[in-house]
């Protein structure tokens, strides 16, 4: 609720049989004011675990396959899949956002394209690595968790992952930290 949309709502709450009609459409006025400003952002899922290896990919592309099963757009944003066979096969039908290929130092890196998940709107991107330091030059962003807010911040949900060690480093960052979201 804006503050302007609390001022009023305050301003207009009384006891029993103090209301008037004045009152209760300046409060619902009010709320549809609020309810106008506020966009409704993603939902935002981590697996979180305690060092490479221990499964958190394989359980984000679980996941993504059984959303998709039940008829979900899910795409894969990005996907490290560290070279593991059993993780690779998980990506089956999902389709993946092409990566941006950025020449770095001599070397071709690969990172995620955020506009091109962006314009794709899925309903779910999985993303993982939510810790990862973007390539310079890139994209708009130094990290990889300020371009999942950004993906959130439009209303698509993500399914995410990272280490333990590396959560503390971003918490402070990421306000947005539901924790019952963290799995």
């Amino acid at each position: 609720m804006t503050m302007e949309a609390a001022g009023i709502s305050e301003q207009t709450r009384v006891t029993g049989s103090e209301w008037t009609d004045e009152a209760v459409s300046v409060a619902a006025s009010a709320e549809a004011d609020a309810a106008d400003v506020v966009e409704e952002a993603g939902h935002f899922r981590i697996y979180l675990g305690a060092a490479a290896g221990v499964g958190k990919t394989y359980a984000m592309l679980s996941e993504g396959q059984r959303r998709q099963a039940r008829g979900t757009d899910v795409v894969i944003g990005f996907v490290e899949c560290h070279g593991r066979r059993l993780t690779e096969s998980l990506i089956g039908s999902l389709e993946v956002v092409p990566r941006k290929v950025v020449d770095y130092r001599g070397s071709r890196l690969e990172e995620m394209d955020l506009d091109a998940v962006l314009q794709r709107q899925p309903r779910i991107a999985l993303v993982d690595e939510l810790a990862h330091t973007n390539v310079p030059g890139s994209g708009r962003n130094e990290k990889r968790w300020q371009d999942v807010m950004e993906i959130l911040a439009v209303g698509i949900d993500v399914i995410t992952t990272v280490n333990i060690q590396h959560l503390e480093s971003i918490a402070d960052e990421v306000e947005h930290i539901d924790r019952k979201s963290v799995v």
